[in-house]
């Protein structure tokens, strides 16, 4: 999304936080059965793997997402006990 639009400052503010570590990127195969009940349960949603891997590595690392697609996210953080949407 950051991408899409002309906003090249926020876009590099955002890699340059995940290079400095200030946040988590961890998805893997561990993750994929967590991933198959998300987008299974929120299908009304049209949840993809992209949004539903951010849940579950969210769920993994304390419950808290860093997403700009509040859209689908904010009807799975009142679904999902313990996850919470960072704006």
């Amino acid at each position: 999304m950051l991408q899409r639009r002309p906003q090249l400052t926020a876009l590099n503010g955002l890699l340059s936080d995940l290079e400095r570590g200030a946040y988590v990127l961890d998805c893997g195969e561990h993750d994929l059965p967590r991933i198959r009940v998300l987008v299974n349960r929120y299908a009304d949603l049209s949840l993809g793997f992209s949004d539903a891997a951010v849940v579950a590595c969210a769920e993994r690392h304390g419950g808290r997402a860093l997403t700009a697609d509040r859209r689908d996210l904010d009807v799975v953080a009142r679904g999902e006990r313990g996850l919470f949407v960072v704006p």
